[in-house]
């Protein structure tokens, strides 16, 4: 599940249980595009969100866009790097964590822009197991004018599938 899948069921989930969401519309992924190369893959896909709540003092209706495209190249043998840019775009500002501190960007300041940069490298040690790691640098932008800049992330993953 990519990240901004993740951010949509957990803002879903959130409204939820807060008794503020009254309907969300839209999709995870509209348009995709895979293509297969003969050492690896490119993949592209974007989004809308319509968010509105039921509070009938205020418009809080949100709509959010978003892309993102990947590529994957296998180096030699089970080796492999890849890479991801993504963006979104909230006008009116959405609360965006992305690698943010979950406390200060749920329920903080919202965020109108934000783009990510992945660049990884793994090891495709079988089909069940593969090993990697990856940086991202991550930065946006408040609907106030404040910017998002010091969320980048270093991380190293194993990850078992059955």
């Amino acid at each position: 599940m990519t990240t901004w899948a993740t951010f949509y069921l957990v803002c879903f989930f959130v409204g939820v249980m807060l008794g503020v969401l009254s309907f969300v519309t839209g999709s995870l992924h509209l348009p995709h595009l895979h293509m297969h190369l003969p050492h690896g893959h490119v993949k592209a896909f974007g989004g809308y969100i319509r968010y509105d709540d039921n509070d009938p003092t205020a418009n809080n209706r949100r709509d959010v866009y978003y892309y993102s495209i990947e590529g994957v190249h296998d180096i030699y043998h089970k080796l492999y790097a890849g890479a991801r840019f993504s963006q979104i775009f909230a006008p009116k500002g959405f609360p965006i964590v992305g690698n943010g501190d979950m406390d200060a960007y749920l329920f903080g300041p919202l965020t109108d822009r934000m783009w990510r940069l992945s660049l990884g490298l793994g090891y495709r040690w079988n089909e069940h197991f593969v090993l990697k790691t990856e940086y991202t640098m991550e930065r946006g932008k408040e609907t106030g004018g404040g910017n998002r800049n010091h969320e980048d992330l270093f991380a190293t993953e194993a990850v078992f599938g059955f």
